[in-house]
């Protein structure tokens, strides 16, 4: 072999390696794409995250108990004693054992809801109230009578 069919030879060769580096690294650039995504930076499940543990938080812990602190009053919206419109609600079936109730069925328990309204400017208060009534009596295992719901 001459020298000169060695060095056509051996340019030949750096010239192959070159393009089989080249689809390598793009190689490289996917599986290290890859495997970088995981739960949180792609669609893919919680369960393919693998084994290893999440990086700890940076964030201090206060001391403080979560939720209200002892001391601060709070917020909320009370009942109104006088509505604009108050609502009366019977329901026509018994909640337990679906019997039509009667229109002067005794009411058992009342419960009483309000609603804010401000549509139009003015607030306007609805008062709802609820009567769980009593369709008839069963008795328990126990021999004692016992409402039906």
């Amino acid at each position: 072999m001459t020298p000169a069919e060695r060095i056509a030879e051996l340019e030949a060769l750096v010239e192959q390696q070159h393009e089989q580096i080249a689809a390598l690294l793009e190689r490289v650039r996917d599986l290290e794409a890859r495997l970088a995504k995981d739960s949180h930076n792609s669609s893919k499940p919680p369960s393919s995250d693998g084994l290893a543990r999440k990086t700890k938080s940076l964030r201090r812990t206060s001391g403080k108990k979560p939720g209200g602190q002892l001391g601060h009053r709070g917020e909320t919206l009370r009942l109104v004693a006088t509505p604009n419109v108050v609502v009366e609600q019977r329901p026509a079936v018994c909640a337990g054992c679906q019997a039509p109730l009667a229109a002067d069925a005794p009411v058992v328990v009342r419960e009483r809801r309000q609603v804010q309204d401000l549509r139009g400017g003015t607030a306007g208060r609805r008062s709802g109230r609820l009567g769980r009534l009593r369709a008839r009596r069963w008795w328990r295992n126990d021999g004692w009578p016992g409402p039906c719901w």
